[in-house]
């Protein structure tokens, strides 16, 4: 029941507290954003704090107590021994100093009455649950703030790199930061507190200036302030307070004058209270639309906040300053105030409950584990079993879990190599239960046979060294005087003979090595296909388990001057087994272009290309093929391959450079249609749409996926360019008469109305639909006026189209200029 009554106590203690913190707050609901951001984070730190209050403190009573319970004793003593068991229990002393009371034999026995479920006892289990459960979320989040930090790249757009040396140039920060980019995200964010990390998109480079500029003071403001790190205290507040909505409810409130704060810098810096709006709206809806934000990276948008931020944004009267010294130390006296005395309140039962006696109990001991001797009793000692001696090797990637290695500066599990710049290079592997590491100074060469060290530069060392269970094994080499050669080989730190079975351990140990670290591998590929021919260096790079050499391998085999077509899609058929997107594309990138036409190798290349993840290199490794102009059911399947690629940026690329070689007697496939539709940006689809429009292969039958595509466009501007080019392409000259009639091409019938093809007086009343949509007047009268100037409004229904469309023109001038171009005025 203590326990419980410390949970009820510190419960109370915590809604008290932030309440009061809800009080300040709506106080200073006219203050800076960065003032309310403190006084709810000084809250939250606060309820993190009290449950160390008591401990140092001296309580004092709040409240009174609670009817005493005084606790029954746990056993009583009784002189008289109980027999229970015949099983010895211990042999520690002769008599124990507390025994069970036996219960008088009675004739009838008497039922057992079934224990009652304290409810106190559960709620610490269903407390841990909550926390575990709100722990695991918080989990979750740290690792999707990993992955993006492992997938993305270091900032590498000029506009980008532009625009952070722009605004730091009028900054400073003492601590390091990090600039990465990633083609897996739509809006900015940040994440860490040594280390802070600024993650921006990289279709960001299509972005205005000012915007990038926004994004970065934006992201710098969070550095500054320490937001991570007050977001991280918030969150853990959360997990230990998840029973309690008072927390949540001030974690929310610190999220959203967090967010403000750092408005409030980027209008100080000089931007427009609307334009800065407008540019929330875009990351907003970008990261509604993004595959992936974790929770616990501050993105700089979430529809969840922007009402509240688009609000005080847009508040001219709003107080806009950041935090001074003075500021943050008032608030941390006034905290300390309020936390101190709440913290030490007691209750007058907790301070008066005496802790019950504690009675020696008999010790139950398990019994002692049985020691087997060194030796025999009448014999020596027997030999011990050396696994120095035992050949097998370490694989990586074997089934089960592999070791992790750890050195002085890094940990590799798996496979991994290293140079420190100082001409020492390790290289190490591990498997399920063992290790391997090499390191190398100066330059080795190996024996014909690949099996020992022939050979060292003056002053270097060859040093292999392997472990597996608790038995280490190491090969030593050193450049000795005029070119010789000095060799040890040890177990377990003792010199041991190089024998046959060590000879066998040291030969499969430099095999794997030269697998890898891709050590000489063109002079190794070479050798190979020299002695087994192409089906040797397909073994060898069957047995190759790291991505690296494996592409190095592939990129040597493929090089290979008049490589059979069908040998090359052998080869690619070993890139299936590679994860890394880079080395997959590494390989993709080596084939010949001489071998981009034959159908057995495009098959395997794009079989290969399924596999990348990464948008930035398969829209490379695609555009390589499509330039090669393959046939046009390929350049179909290459545009299926363009959905899966979800930045705007690269998509769009990847279908403009397909349209351009795309044959001009055939017409866009569906496929095309299907990929440009999930394109959200609408200059990257206005462009687009543009280009096949141009290029004379969008036919009419295709008009409703194309007007549907045109449909998605919500810029103004770009969707009235898209409806004035396809206008342009319509083919209506006056062919013939205002009267009904049935008329054959190439065989196929066409029914024309007014002189006008069915299907395009239906896709001309669908164009003047989408021009009504748009808001802005003298777009949608641009639009309205190149219809009539192209002589498309040759039908009643189409005339009433138009004439509805022009009467929505709010501005009385555009309005005029397109009624009369209809000759309505």
């Amino acid at each position: 029941m203590a326990g419980f009554e410390f949970a009820l106590v510190l419960a109370a203690k915590s809604a008290g507290l932030l309440l009061a913190t809800a009080g300040a707050a709506f106080a200073a609901r006219r203050a800076s954003a960065a003032f309310r951001h403190l006084i709810w984070t000084t809250g939250l730190v606060a309820t993190l704090a009290l449950p160390a209050v008591p401990a140092i403190v001296p309580g004092w009573p709040a409240w009174p107590a609670a009817r005493q319970i005084t606790p029954a004793p746990l056993v009583s003593p009784d002189p008289a021994p109980a027999a229970m068991s015949d099983t010895p229990v211990s042999a520690a002393s002769p008599s124990a100093p507390a025994r069970i009371t036996a219960a008088p034999a009675t004739s009838v026995a008497a039922p057992r009455a079934r224990p009652a479920i304290d409810w106190a006892d559960l709620l610490p289990i269903l407390w841990a649950l909550g926390v575990l459960g709100v722990g695991l979320w918080m989990l979750i989040g740290a690792i999707g703030v990993f992955w993006l930090g492992r997938t993305a790249v270091p900032l590498e757009t000029p506009e980008w790199i532009a625009t952070v040396e722009e605004v730091l140039a009028d900054r400073s920060f003492r601590r390091s930061l990090r600039f990465l980019e990633s083609d897996r995200i739509r809006t900015p964010c940040t994440w860490g507190v040594i280390r802070p990390t600024i993650l921006v998109p990289t279709a960001g480079g299509d972005w205005s200036s000012a915007e990038r500029r926004d994004v970065i003071v934006h992201e710098l403001a969070h550095v500054a302030r320490f937001d991570c790190l007050t977001h991280f205290l918030s969150r853990a507040v959360c997990a230990l307070h998840w029973f309690n909505p008072l927390v949540w409810l001030a974690a929310r409130s610190a999220r959203v004058a967090r967010e403000q704060a750092c408005d409030d810098a980027v209008l100080a810096a000089g931007e427009l209270p609307s334009a800065y709006a407008d540019l929330l709206l875009k990351a907003a809806g970008r990261n509604a639309r993004s595959s992936f934000m974790p929770v616990a990276a501050l993105a700089m948008a979430r529809r969840s906040h922007l009402g509240d931020r688009l609000i005080a944004v847009l508040d001219p009267d709003r107080r806009r300053r950041s935090l001074d010294g003075r500021t943050l130390v008032l608030a941390s006296a006034g905290a300390l105030g309020l936390l101190l005395p709440l913290g030490a309140m007691t209750s007058r039962a907790a301070r008066t409950v005496p802790r019950p006696e504690r009675t020696p109990v008999t010790e139950v001991r398990a019994p002692e584990p049985r020691a087997f001797p060194a030796r025999a009793p009448d014999g020596p000692r027997a030999p011990r079993v050396v696994l120095a001696q035992d050949p097998d090797r370490c694989v990586t990637g074997a089934r089960g879990r592999n070791r992790t290695f750890r050195m002085a500066s890094f940990s590799v599990s798996g496979s991994g190599n290293m140079t420190d710049g100082k001409g020492n290079t390790t290289v190490a592997w591990t498997g399920v239960d063992c290790t391997v590491a090499v390191k190398i100074r100066g330059t080795p060469s190996f024996t014909e046979g690949e099996d020992d060290v022939a050979a060292i530069s003056p002053g270097g060392r060859f040093d292999l060294t392997a472990e597996r269970g608790d038995t280490e094994r190491r090969y030593q080499v050193t450049a000795g005087q005029g070119g010789s050669l000095d060799r040890r080989y040890s177990v377990d730190g003792k010199e041991a003979p190089l024998d046959a079975a060590a000879r066998r351990w040291i030969q499969a140990s430099i095999l794997d090595f030269f697998r890898q670290s891709g050590f000489n591998a063109a002079e190794r590929i070479a050798r190979i296909r020299k002695a087994a021919g192409f089906v040797g260096v397909l073994h060898e790079i069957d047995e190759i388990g790291g991505d690296g050499t494996r592409a190095r391998y592939l990129e040597l085999a493929l090089a290979e001057p008049n490589l059979p077509a069908a040998d090359a899609g052998r080869l690619l058929e070993r890139t299936s087994a590679m994860g890394s997107d880079g080395a997959r594309a590494q390989v993709l990138s080596a084939i010949p272009l001489g071998l981009l036409t034959a159908p057995e190798v495009v098959d395997r290349y794009i079989e290969a290309v399924r596999g990348i993840e990464s948008d930035g290199d398969k829209t490379m490794v695609l555009i390589r093929l499509v330039r090669q102009r393959p046939a046009v059911a390929t350049l179909g399947t290459i545009m299926g391959l363009a959905k899966s690629i979800q930045s705007d940026g690269d998509r769009t690329n990847l279908l403009r450079t397909t349209v351009d070689v795309y044959p001009g007697a055939a017409s866009l496939p569906p496929s095309f249609y299907e990929a440009a539709k999930g394109i959200e940006s609408d200059g990257d689809l206005a462009t687009l749409l543009l280009q096949a429009i141009r290029s004379g292969k969008v036919e009419p039958a295709s008009c409703g996926r194309f007007l549907g595509l045109v449909s998605e466009i919500g810029s103004d501007g770009d969707r009235s360019s898209v409806l004035i080019a396809a206008m342009d392409a319509m083919p209506v000259a006056k062919l013939f008469e205002s009267h009904s009639r049935l008329f054959s091409i190439n065989g196929a019938p066409i029914l024309y109305v007014d002189g006008l093809p069915v299907a395009l007086a239906a896709c001309i009343d669908t164009e003047l639909r989408l021009a009504r949509e748009i808001g802005s007047d003298g777009d949608k009268a641009a639009v309205l006026i190149h219809a009539a100037r192209r002589d498309l409004i040759r039908t009643p229904e189409l005339r009433q189209a138009y004439l509805a469309a022009a009467r929505s023109i709010g501005s009385d001038g555009d309005r005029e200029a397109a009624l009369r171009a209809l000759g309505e005025l």
